[in-house]
C-alpha cells in the first residue's frame, strides 16, 4: 500500500546554493498531517528556480517507507 504526503516548502536559491556546496545531503520537512519526513536533496532537483525551490509536493512512498516519486501539486 502506497503512502503519500503533502508538503509546502520554500527556500531561497542563495540558500539552497548552501545545501548543494555543503555537507547537507538531506532536507527535513513537515508535512500537513504532521510527519516529519527527511528527503534527499537529490530527489528536488528538477524542481529548483531561479527563484529557488518553491511549491507544494506530493511524495509518494511504499509500505516500507522507501521514497518512490516526488511532484510538485497544485
Amino acid at each position: 500500500m502506497m503512502k503519500q504526503y503533502v508538503f509546502n516548502l520554500y527556500i531561497p536559491y542563495r540558500e539552497l546554493l548552501l545545501y548543494y556546496q555543503g555537507d547537507v545531503n538531506k532536507l527535513v520537512v513537515r508535512t500537513e498531517m504532521g510527519f516529519t519526513l527527511e528527503i534527499g536533496i537529490d530527489k528536488f532537483r528538477s524542481f529548483v528556480s531561479a527563484a529557488g525551490l518553491r511549491g507544494r509536493f506530493l511524495l509518494t512512498a511504499d509500505d516500507h517507507n522507501r521514497f518512490q516519486s516526488l511532484e510538485r501539486i497544485g
